[in-house]
């Protein structure tokens, strides 16, 4: 699945752009700070920016995004037209108001794009069981998308149906955690992670974590790419 994170400080106008992307089964997370954006982008799980650009910090921004993510494409949601180029750090500019058929269709060339110039696959669509551990506590979810920067959790509806224990687990603000990524038939491939970001589900519980592996072994760099290569 391709990955796509709004950064917009209006979150009415982010919450808008995410809805229609999310309809076209993309996966999709919106940040209203660049911040909170950058530690997503952290985790190496997106593949695609749609950023308003009706500010000047933008252009800060793009440029870090830029030297951490290379090749990823920005598409600039804006008032007034912005050239793309590698001057600008923007792949194409969608004027506002924006066009729904021009939002997917311009998403749809920057998935191309990525096709042509990536040799393979970032990370990938997992559905597999994983259990993260503090000093104290150790919590069931579901592994969905894997890479090697990092991963997205949620909680095991077959345990955890509400989600609170997944979200009393994540909300307790921890740094370092312990991450195994049950795998069947096989030993239990063990990371050292982060928690980089979360995510709300509308009853206020957790929908989903985002997390940074800061290092990864030659031996746990290759589990992770046999994992991501057979599901692709």
């Amino acid at each position: 699945m391709t990955n796509i994170l709004v950064v917009d400080p209006l979150l009415e106008c982010g919450v808008l752009v995410k809805g229609v992307l999310m309809g076209k089964q993309y996966g999709v997370s919106l940040s209203s700070d660049y911040d909170e954006a950058m530690q997503k982008l952290n985790t190496g799980l997106f593949d695609i920016i749609c950023i308003d650009t009706d500010d000047t910090a933008h252009v800060r921004f793009l440029n870090q995004v830029k030297n951490l993510i290379p090749d990823v494409p920005a598409i600039a949601l804006t008032e007034k037209q912005l050239p793309a180029g590698k001057e600008t750090k923007i792949f194409s500019s969608i004027p506002k108001p924006l066009s729904i058929i021009r939002l997917t269709n311009t998403v749809k060339d920057a998935v191309k794009h990525l096709k042509g110039i990536r040799q393979k696959d970032q990370h990938c669509v997992l559905n597999l069981p994983a259990e993260i551990t503090d000093r104290k506590t150790t919590l069931r979810c579901l592994m969905t998308d894997l890479g090697l920067q990092g991963a997205l959790v949620r909680s095991d509806l077959t345990s955890d149906p509400e989600a609170k224990q997944f979200s009393s687990f994540f909300l307790k603000g921890l740094g370092e955690i312990a991450t195994s990524i049950l795998v069947k038939d096989s030993d239990p491939i063990k990371l050292n992670s982060q928690i980089a970001f979360t995510e709300n589900r509308p009853d206020g519980n957790l929908k989903q974590a985002g997390l940074k592996f800061p290092s990864l072994s030659a031996e746990q760099r290759k589990l992770v790419e046999g994992l991501i290569t057979q599901a692709a």
